[in-house]
């Protein structure tokens, strides 16, 4: 076989590969939020609130438990099976006493993790959270090997596994244990996070004693071949790895910590401040941030055309792939923010059958743009090879939203927007300063005149076609409910085609 044919066959592999991991994790995300629906409905706006802390922490912690170590993992493999199990068994050397340690702590102290958010009756939930901390990070391990090996089926068909099972345990112990309390429900929705994990460990540990017995190698072999250097500087690059991840969950965390606490301070009280936060945190989140899904994957398509361009000094091809990025990315969150705001109403009460959430929804509604544009953003900056900027922005994010929230949430008037702000201005500050490094760079060179002016016309025609498909398209035959279904599908179809009519360019 020739080396042209042979390469052929590896690129058509790794495109089905690529396009079959893509599939799956399109359907796990979908699958999650489908299952939320019920979930939040079941629980209200408190239990949400309830589920929000316990998980930000988890949130927290987790990154903290697996470090960098998949990522690591997955560099030094690089298609070597036999070196990438060296240091698979030297991370369990230093990850499981570790994990061990951290679950045993957590379990002591479940109690003292209630107390900290004023909910003493969450320490169950808190329990049921530890073994999800000894699973999950080693889960991700085996996926790091994997994904090392260039398996990416394996790694998308274990997470749709997980998924699975996850959101299945999850509804199930919910129905069941909503009748004893609201806390032993949450309780129930958290056991799903671990019972997922364990039936994804089980797939991809039978896989990996497949591979090492078809390998032929030894399963413990060749980990103390390393030397103490070699270690720590595995160690390194996964606290350094980490330290890049860790602000999004810790700022999720922080809002966990400041924004219920805060409420209460401005007269609402324990139950009320839960409700709010619930609303914001999980429904409004929950909605706001599934237009990302588009500019995510907008982002992991462009980031190999967009790396290709710069290692190869191909300016002009880069900058015009930049620019059609960020004028796809505008165009599509603001098409979204717009879409959200004229129905935060109806997607409150069609999803969560919950009136409050809608206020929320609004105020958060802007979310998209600023999260795909961030987004999209940070890929650029990767990139070039100006990650560190990244977290100099996010880092200035998480100053600015914390001190926004805890001013203003304890405000009466402004109890609302201040935790709207604490959400969102962690976004817009990385975003501002993404945009300053880029332009500083002289990388984006935007048309912001036809942009402004483009801008301003699909705001104009989005809200004459929505209010028109209000007014003058009943279906009369339909509930109430799937009447507003019906409408807003037509408005989403057309915000699509307007879009994409909008990011056309004439030449």
């Amino acid at each position: 076989m020739n080396l042209g044919r042979l390469r052929r066959m590896r690129l058509s592999t790794s495109a089905i590969q690529f396009v079959t991991r893509s599939l799956i994790m399109l359907c796990v995300k979908i699958l999650g939020g489908i299952v939320r629906i019920p979930i939040f409905q079941m629980l209200g706006s408190e239990g949400v609130g309830l589920y929000q802390m316990v998980y930000s922490t988890y949130g927290l912690l987790f990154t903290i438990a697996t470090g960098g170590y998949p990522t690591v993992l997955t560099l030094r493999t690089a298609g070597d099976f036999q070196r990438g199990l060296r240091y698979f068994w030297l991370s369990l050397l230093y990850l499981v006493p570790f994990l061990v340690i951290l679950c045993f702590l957590i379990h002591l102290g479940a109690g003292r993790l209630a107390l900290l958010f004023d909910e003493p009756q969450m320490s169950r939930a808190f329990l049921y959270l530890s073994p999800v901390l000894a699973i999950v990070p080693l889960v991700n391990l085996i996926r790091g090997l994997f994904q090392g090996l260039e398996m990416y089926g394996v790694v998308a068909v274990s997470e749709l596994i997980e998924q699975a099972v996850r959101v299945t345990v999850m509804l199930l112990l919910v129905i069941a244990w909503i009748k004893e309390s609201l806390h032993q429900a949450v309780g129930g929705a958290l056991v799903g996070a671990w019972s997922g994990a364990v039936a994804a460990l089980l797939f991809l540990s039978i896989l990996l004693l497949r591979e090492l017995k078809a390998s032929g190698l030894s399963s413990i072999g060749g980990w103390h071949s390393f030397g103490v250097s070699s270690a720590f500087q595995f160690a390194n690059e996964s606290l350094i790895i980490m330290g890049t991840r860790i602000i999004i969950p810790l700022s999720e965390f922080l809002d966990a910590l400041i924004i219920p606490h805060r409420l209460q301070a401005s007269g609402l009280s324990v139950s009320q401040a839960t409700a709010v936060y619930g609303q914001f945190t999980g429904m409004a989140a929950s909605v706001v941030y599934l237009p990302s899904l588009v500019t995510a994957s907008l982002s992991h398509i462009s980031a190999s055309k967009l790396s290709w361009a710069w290692l190869n000094k191909k300016k002009e091809r880069f900058l015009l792939r930049v620019e059609r990025m960020l004028t796809l990315g505008w165009f599509w969150g603001l098409g979204s923010a717009f879409f959200i705001w004229y129905y935060h109403h109806e997607l409150a009460m069609i999803l969560f059958h919950n009136a409050s959430a809608g206020i929320a929804i609004a105020f958060l509604s802007i979310m998209p743009l600023l999260v795909g544009l961030r987004e999209l953003t940070t890929t650029i900056l990767w990139v070039m090879g100006k990650s560190a900027h990244t977290i100099y922005g996010l880092v200035a994010g998480l100053l600015c939203a914390v001190t926004a929230g805890y001013t203003l949430i304890a405000i009466p008037e402004l109890r609302y927007i201040g935790t709207a702000l604490e959400l969102m201005v962690l976004e817009a500050v990385s975003l501002g300063w993404n945009s300053f490094i880029l332009c500083k760079h002289r990388v984006v060179f935007l048309p912001y005149a036809a942009l402004f002016a483009k801008s301003l016309l699909l705001l104009f025609v989005l809200y004459i076609c929505f209010y028109w498909l209000d007014s003058f398209i009943p279906f009369t035959s339909l509930s109430p409910e799937l009447n507003s279904s019906a409408r807003m599908l037509l408005s989403f179809l057309l915000l699509g085609l307007l879009v994409l009519l909008a990011t056309v360019k004439k030449h």
